[in-house]
């Protein structure tokens, strides 16, 4: 029999810590949590506005070779992308210009896209 895949950690805690890094002046966004789930084909991470969450591929993020390029606090700026621009906001130039400012706010450097 299988066993049933547990997460290690809330990491709502160190995500309200990056929101508020980029976000000084506006509060967490009510409701919202974020979770770790096992592993997700194809993604690193999904917000689901419906019920406010924001699911985390711990399997793409961890281990000895990490399948994913982008870490998890990238995949965090991404999915506060979709937060704060709701579904109006498709992926693409402008997407990628907003992610992008984010990372510089960080200190991280902004991706390069071809």
């Amino acid at each position: 029999m299988r066993r049933r895949w547990k997460a290690p950690n809330n990491p709502t805690v160190q995500a309200r810590q990056v929101w508020a890094t980029l976000f000084p002046r506006e509060p967490w966004p009510k409701g919202w949590r974020v979770a770790w789930v096992g592993f997700m084909r194809g993604a690193a991470g999904l917000t689901i506005y419906g019920e406010r969450r924001v699911l985390l591929s711990y399997g793409d993020h961890t281990g000895p070779v990490r399948k994913m390029r982008a870490g998890a606090v990238d995949t965090l700026l991404h999915e506060f992308v979709h937060i704060r621009c709701g579904h109006g906001l498709r992926h693409g130039r402008e997407f990628d210009q907003l992610e992008n400012a984010l990372r510089v706010r960080l200190g991280l450097d902004p991706e390069v896209r071809r």
